[in-house]
């Protein structure tokens, strides 16, 4: 006699893969004893949840622990990696600079699909040819002498540091989506600056992930060129800032066809310290302007997210907003937050811009100087959206020239969230006693 089917196997599987989907989103809190308890259930369930978790964003803290991580991962499932975020400092970059180095000829006896292509390559960037290993940094020396750090085992195999990361890069091929943060660490010597090392990675990632359709990249100031590979690509999100200039960049943005989401994002005052960039010279390498947005195919989405209240951010403008005109028909997603106040001529441009548009997401963090007369909130918002929160508040603002500053809070969207306990994210009425002034939309 056949065993009864149990219940949750009746349902079809498009709705036990959704059930799997949100139980194990990331977003909501998932846990790894989540999966291992869906999974030992049965064989059937692992099946059929293990491709959920392997494109579930997996975070590898250097390059050693992706070797690692994909030296003894089942070949077969590899392919299901979809999401990865990766942290390159200073670990992982010195013992690229530091191995010894092939011939620069020797790029001519292999394939540009070779690891040893890539070492000879390498060779030829670098600064002049080395036989021998340079030595160590002072600060690997006096790192080493303390013996605060343990010396970590070498790479996979003992391979090459360049040969373990394209063998890496080569299991988890097809990801679609990546997150890189590249630095050489926390004030580093400007004699071990690894420009030639990271923009190397970033060229052999470009060769190998040919289907990715969303970059997050951090890291020196390089070359933009190697976007140019990921002919997929959707979303880019950077600094807005490179050694390409405005021309360069956008020949290489405009080669990208599906490209319809562009997020600039800026880190807090110490990432500038941490990578020995003289915030006072950004400007000259500013590779995002408004010449280069009008240039772009048609926008979906675009974000400015300025995190550092130290200098203000070249990407909220007045100019950078009129040139979002160009897009104003098909641009359905709008966030610019910045924590540095702005004139109140670059909150106008941006108001007159949304109240024209066919929005349907909308987020805005700006703060300004103090707001002389009414301001209505429910006029720069697009007929498309219709839930959301819009705020304007007075705070006090020690930091700056003004004894207070006013600030502009926007959270909408086409409908109105809820969260993972049921309770609505809208506003609240009106409460005329508070002083400040809400709108619900």
């Amino acid at each position: 006699m056949a065993e009864p089917v149990p219940e949750f196997l009746r349902i079809a599987l498009e709705i036990r893969l959704q059930i799997y989907t949100i139980a194990l989103d990331q977003r909501l809190g998932y846990h790894q004893p989540t999966y291992l308890a869906i999974s030992a259930v049965s064989k059937q369930l692992r099946r059929e949840v293990l491709g959920i978790v392997l494109a579930n964003s997996k975070f590898f803290q250097s390059l050693e622990y992706l070797a690692k991580w994909t030296a003894r991962a089942p070949p077969h499932l590899l392919p299901l990696v979809s999401n990865v975020s990766i942290h390159i400092f200073k670990e992982s970059l010195l013992p690229i600079a530091d191995a010894p180095r092939r011939s620069v000829s020797d790029s001519k006896l292999y394939d540009a699909s070779t690891a040893e292509w890539w070492e000879a390559e390498y060779a030829r960037r670098a600064p002049k040819f080395m036989e021998k290993p340079p030595s160590p940094s002072w600060a690997a020396n006096f790192l080493d002498r303390l013996k605060i750090f343990e010396k970590k085992p070498g790479n996979v195999g003992d391979q090459s540091p360049i040969s373990s990361a394209w063998n890496s890069f080569t299991a988890i091929r097809e990801i679609r989506k990546i997150w890189l943060v590249i630095k050489d660490g926390s004030n580093p010597s400007p004699v071990r600056r690894n420009d030639i090392e990271q923009q190397l990675l970033l060229d052999m990632m470009a060769s190998k992930f040919t289907h990715l359709q969303e970059l997050t990249v951090f890291s020196n100031l390089v070359s933009l060129e190697y976007i140019r590979k990921f002919r997929d690509l959707r979303t880019l999100r950077f600094t807005g800032y490179s050694w390409s200039t405005p021309t360069e960049t956008a020949d290489i943005l405009c080669s990208l066809k599906n490209l319809d989401s562009v997020i600039i994002f800026r880190y807090p005052d110490h990432y500038d310290r941490d990578n020995s960039i003289l915030t006072g010279a950004l400007p000259a390498y500013k590779s995002l302007t408004p010449e280069v947005i009008e240039k772009l195919n048609p926008l979906k989405t675009f974000q400015v997210q300025h995190m550092t209240s130290d200098v203000s951010s070249l990407h909220i403008t007045v100019p950078m907003i009129n040139a979002l005109r160009v897009h104003i028909d098909s641009l359905r997603s709008l966030s610019i937050s910045s924590d540095r106040p702005h004139r109140m001529d670059v909150v106008r441009s941006i108001m007159q811009f949304t109240a024209s548009s066919n929005l349907r997401y909308l987020n805005l963090s700006l703060w300004f100087g103090p707001l002389i007369g009414y301001l209505d909130l429910s006029t720069f918002i697009p007929r498309t959206i219709k839930h959301g929160e819009a705020s304007l508040k007075l705070a006090p603002s020690p930091r700056f020239a003004f004894d207070q500053l006013s600030w502009l809070k926007v959270f909408t969207s086409g409908i109105c969230f809820s969260n993972t306990t049921g309770d609505h994210i809208c506003a609240s009425p009106y409460d005329p006693c508070s002083g400040d002034k809400t709108d619900y939309l």
